[in-house]
């Protein structure tokens, strides 16, 4: 080998057209090698999907393949390429490192490198070629078939249903597009509803969580509640809750009291006063000397 070869080491097919997210496969280097490697298999085993996943790896998003999550391992020029290609957009790496994509020739050369079995034999191997692409094909010469039941050949079809033909063929591609969206928004629903729903659960765990939490607390304070009533004084246990109200009570009737106090000493110092203005004695006045005043004020 001259050195500039490009060595596919591994293919990886995720998603593309044709095989689901989840049905993909992967060829690598226990089924690789270095020179020609021949993949067979019936038809839809993925023989073309593979061949188009290919010129999609080396020119990322300048092929007919749409939608696809591809990537492989390659070697080429003494290095060692990574590639992943997501929806025609490519990350590249060289020898482990992030690079920028290889020069490996314009994209409107590839159809050079994907070639019928005929033409890849000569002529004087035709009956060969004819052979191997009947097998590949599943054995029937459709030809041969038509010339032993006798049938003709159909006439030419013309440009408009040519075109109406290849207006089919564009809108079955855009249709299988459109249903491969489908179920990435199906899937992509169904995992935002498993969100939601972990969502709603997380939501509840935490709730029950804040009512743990308050509920310890309430325990705490209720511990800390009964611990300063073990340290009160034992008579405390024969308060009955009226305490606050019999004081306001008492309180008040002492207000009462001390203002009828008052009233009493203002009464005895005026006595004390009439008493004084009156020149008695102050040993007061005996009966006999009440009995001539009440004589001399009745006279």
């Amino acid at each position: 080998m001259s050195g500039n070869e490009l060595i596919f080491e591994k293919i990886e097919v995720d998603r593309v057209l044709g095989v689901r997210r989840g049905e993909g496969f992967t060829i690598d280097s226990t089924s690789l090698s270095p020179g020609i490697n021949i993949i067979h298999g019936p038809n839809g085993s993925g023989k073309s999907t593979t061949a188009r996943v290919i010129h999609e790896l080396i020119w990322p998003g300048k092929t007919d393949v749409v939608r696809a999550c591809v990537a492989a391992v390659m070697r080429w020029r003494g290095s060692q390429w990574q590639v992943e290609v997501d929806h025609g957009h490519p990350v590249w790496r060289r020898d482990g490192r992030p690079a920028d994509p290889p020069d490996m020739g314009p994209p409107e050369t590839r159809h050079r490198y994907r070639l019928a079995l005929h033409e890849l034999v000569h002529e004087n191997n035709a009956a060969f070629a004819k052979a191997v692409a009947d097998a590949t094909q599943g054995g029937f010469d459709l030809d041969e078939a038509a010339a032993t039941l006798g049938f003709h050949e159909s006439p030419k079809v013309h440009r408009s249903q040519r075109d109406q033909v290849a207006e089919a063929g564009r809108r079955l591609h855009e249709v299988r597009d459109r249903q491969m969206q489908i179920e990435d928004q199906a899937r992509e629903l169904e995992a935002l509803g498993r969100q939601r729903r972990g969502a709603m659960e997380a939501a509840r765990q935490i709730e029950l969580l804040n009512k743990a939490l308050e509920c310890r607390k309430a325990q705490e304070q209720c511990e800390n509640i009964r611990r300063q009533l073990a340290s009160l004084p034992p008579k405390m246990a024969d308060l009955t809750g009226q305490e606050q109200q019999q004081l306001t009570g008492l309180t008040q009737r002492r207000a009462d009291l001390e203002q009828r106090r008052r009233s009493e000493q203002d009464k005895i110092r005026m006595a004390k006063a009439r008493l004084a203005e009156s020149g008695l004695p102050d040993a007061g006045v005996s009966e006999a000397q009440l009995r001539d005043l009440r004589g001399e004020c009745q006279g």
